[in-house]
């Protein structure tokens, strides 16, 4: 499907045959996504989580495309990767959440917004990032990231005991993880280099 979109762009003139290889994996990642998001929708079904799966989802997606992080080689990597991720999430909160998490859920959002304030963007070999787009995304990571705090601390407030939080919450922890090893991993490789 990806190689007749690309060969139909070509042939339309939309893109040149040089670009062939970004579109093909553009195209792919962007399939990716969508058939991760479906599934994502999916499995928050199933386990009676529709809603917080998709907030869960608005709140991942932009937030992680600005502060960079961990890059697979490949898109099926990814999608497996993140899919596992995220049907942990929900598992967890299917098999109910002790109370004493709902309590801690400032602190860990709190602690994950700093570790993203401090080490987003990363860039990766597999998605390297020129200087002026690092100062963008770090730009964005701040916008996105403050107004998620302001949503996530208005729906504590307002709800603190339903999983509404812990999704709020677990979305910006598992960017906060993501940003963090890569941010480990960067500083060892230029160590090494």
């Amino acid at each position: 499907m990806v190689d007749w979109l690309v060969s139909k762009a070509i042939l339309l003139g939309t893109i040149e045959e040089t670009e062939a290889d970004t579109y093909r994996y553009s195209y792919s990642l962007l399939i990716m996504w969508v058939l991760f998001s479906f599934a994502l929708l999916l499995v928050g079904f199933l386990f009676g989580f529709l809603g917080p799966s998709l907030v869960l989802l608005i709140l991942f997606i932009p937030l992680r495309q600005y502060t960079g992080g961990v890059h697979s080689k490949s898109v099926v990597t990814c999608f497996c990767i993140t899919m596992a991720s995220f049907t942990l999430i929900l598992w967890l909160a299917y098999m109910g959440l002790p109370a004493t998490l709902y309590t801690t859920l400032p602190i860990i959002v709190s602690v994950s917004a700093i570790l993203i304030f401090i080490f987003a963007p990363q860039d990766d070999i597999n998605k390297p990032l020129t200087k002026n787009e690092k100062k963008h995304c770090r730009k964005r990571t701040w916008q996105l990231l403050v107004l998620e705090l302001i949503a996530i601390f208005t729906v504590y407030w307002i709800s603190a005991e339903s999983t509404w939080p812990y999704f709020m919450t677990a979305a910006v922890t598992w960017v906060a993880v993501n940003v963090t090893i890569k941010a480990v991993l960067n500083t060892q490789r230029n160590s090494e280099a």
